[in-house]
């Protein structure tokens, strides 16, 4: 195939995608594609040198996800079999034409590379990478749907249904697995700005793919009751030359993450090296590694654990303030982690009040006459803000004073 195939393809052409399903080497470049897509999503997200099954994991879920949208087309297609016209090609080949179109989609994730933390704020990166996600899953709900319909003779709209409630199983099903900050709206936890986007989201999200599924399952059961499966002549639009020029596309694709690798890998293998030994509890070996180096020696917006809204997330801020006052680290290592006492302790000790200031919120729990009550350890933390935070004015000082000395 040729590499000027995969712009026509990307872009709906029906020629394109007949093309590519008619190609037996679609399979191989499509694969290679995924791969490039996976050093795309992780290149400065993972530790590849230590972890190299990150950038194989599009390859295993696509693979996953491919053949399950595949089933679901291919068996309704089967079902009305006796209303369609042409013939079906045997089940292996009709795979292996359906996964090569499938996984031909993956240059879309090559925005996913776009490095925006590098020169973004947190919340704002976040934003931007949520609406690349969105653009992509859109483009390739309409390119599958557009592909069903030109492999299988489906009406579009039939299509469409049977695609979307895959698409939105599929989604039900990742956002249910994939670790996202807590939402407590009873509870009151108060998430940083780029958690709190996160959160929101994800809730916004499941919800109206929850809501929307209903109306995914009626059409498609009303779009599989009127099918009338076309089975296109592949061996008419069959390539004949021996053009390589889309594997070799495929190949340079891989290529040229080596030096975005060579550049972004040692945050990353400084990043899994600290975290690890964070979770394993040698919370002082981390903390010396850390202060040893600056903090553009790590990713940039990095959050070392733990990661403070999230369901489990080690070690315990206990371990860490203990190992901080056992040796103090860096500016830069304790200034992140006096922040998440800081938050922690709020969390604890004034879940509705997280919002407002020290003083607010000693004022609140000596009205409630709550202050009494406080479990000793928080007042231990709190103690530990008096010592290490520069930033409290002398009104927070004062209050957080009275609480970690209450009087007998």
């Amino acid at each position: 195939m040729k590499a000027s195939i995969l712009p026509r393809y990307l872009l709906g052409s029906r020629q394109a995608i007949l093309q590519v399903a008619a190609s037996r080497g679609s399979l191989l470049v499509g694969a290679i594609f995924v791969l490039s897509a996976g050093f795309a999503r992780e290149y400065d997200g993972e530790d590849l040198v230590h972890e190299p099954w990150h950038a194989l994991r599009p390859l295993g879920a696509s693979l996953v996800s491919g053949t399950m949208l595949f089933l679901v087309v291919h068996l309704a297609a089967l079902l009305k079999r006796g209303r369609g016209e042409g013939t079906p090609p045997s089940f292996i080949r009709a795979w292996g034409s359906f996964m090569g179109l499938f996984w031909l989609t993956a240059p879309m994730a090559w925005l996913y590379a776009i490095p925006y933390e590098r020169f973004m704020s947190p919340v704002d990166a976040i934003e931007i990478n949520l609406w690349t996600l969105a653009i992509v899953a859109v483009w390739r709900v309409v390119l599958m749907t557009r592909v069903v319909s030109v492999l299988y003779g489906f009406g579009y709209v039939s299509s469409f249904f049977l695609v979307m409630l895959f698409a939105d199983a599929l989604l039900l099903a990742v956002v249910t697995q994939v670790p996202t900050p807590v939402i407590d709206v009873m509870g009151g936890i108060r998430h940083s700005d780029r958690d709190a986007l996160i959160a929101s989201v994800t809730f916004s999200v499941t919800v109206l793919s929850a809501i929307s599924a209903p109306v995914w399952i009626v059409g498609a059961l009303i779009a599989t009751g009127v099918l009338k499966p076309k089975w296109p002549d592949l061996s008419v639009v069959a390539d004949r030359g021996r053009s390589r020029g889309l594997l070799i596309l495929a190949t340079v694709a891989l290529v040229v993450f080596v030096p975005l690798l060579m550049m972004s890998q040692p945050e990353q293998i400084n990043r899994r090296e600290a975290e690890s030994l964070l979770r394993q509890g040698r919370v002082a070996d981390a903390l010396a590694i850390m202060s040893d180096r600056s903090q553009d020696d790590y990713p940039p917006h990095w959050n070392p654990p733990p990661k403070l809204g999230y369901r489990e997330s080690s070690p315990s801020l206990d371990a860490v303030r203990d190992a901080m006052s056992a040796e103090w680290p860096s500016d830069w290592v304790a200034s992140i982690y006096i922040a998440k006492i800081d938050r922690r302790l709020r969390e604890n000790i004034a879940r509705f009040w997280t919002w407002a200031s020290w003083t607010e919120i000693i004022e609140r729990l000596t009205e409630y006459g709550n202050l009494d009550e406080i479990d000793p350890e928080h007042r231990v933390a709190a103690r530990f803000l008096l010592d290490h935070q520069p930033s409290l004015d002398e009104s927070d000082r004062r209050a957080l004073e009275q609480f970690a000395s209450p009087s007998d």
